[in-house]
């Protein structure tokens, strides 16, 4: 499985911290919108938070934080367009979740970011998915999500991706 990961520039660089193999190569910045990082440590404890990561492994900054500490967040955006968009969730249980919310009858377009909060108290509502955190990824056409039953591939070059062999 293929989810598309954090923000790059139009230069092809990380925006944001960007750790692979416990290596930074790229610093955090500061920033309204990529405020919150996903990390995974050596002991494999994952984590959403609002802080930089102590000694991560892999960590990304992305954002913006959509549920924190179980609570959905209000987003409050100066621009904001519809787009598909992709989301790492950790749940009550510390799963990792990606997910992809798109429209069915075209699947390059979605929700508007600000919207993101209620459709994932929506999700928790009608699934067994309850989330402790949630951080939005790169989506739009910078952005891939590939499953056994997905193949949203991007349209144009994704700067980051997580795979997971299930």
């Amino acid at each position: 499985y293929l989810s598309s990961g954090g923000f790059y520039s139009e230069d092809n660089k990380h925006l944001g911290l960007f750790v692979a193999d416990s290596q930074i190569l790229s610093e955090s910045t500061q920033s309204s919108l990529l405020n919150g990082y996903f990390s995974i440590k050596k002991s494999g404890v994952v984590d959403i938070s609002a802080n930089i990561p102590e000694v991560p492994v892999y960590a990304i900054q992305s954002g913006p934080i959509l549920i924190f500490e179980s609570k959905t967040q209000l987003l409050t955006l100066q621009r904001d367009e519809k787009a598909r968009r992709i989301i790492v969730a950790i749940t009550k249980s510390d799963d990792v979740v990606f997910m992809a919310i798109y429209e069915a009858k075209s699947p390059i377009f979605g929700p508007e970011l600000k919207e993101l909060p209620e459709i994932l108290d929506e999700i928790q509502r009608n699934t067994s998915l309850k989330f402790d955190a949630a951080l939005n990824l790169d989506g739009g056409s910078h952005s891939a999500f590939i499953t056994d039953i997905v193949s949203l591939t991007e349209i144009a070059p994704i700067g980051s991706y997580f795979c997971v062999n299930p």
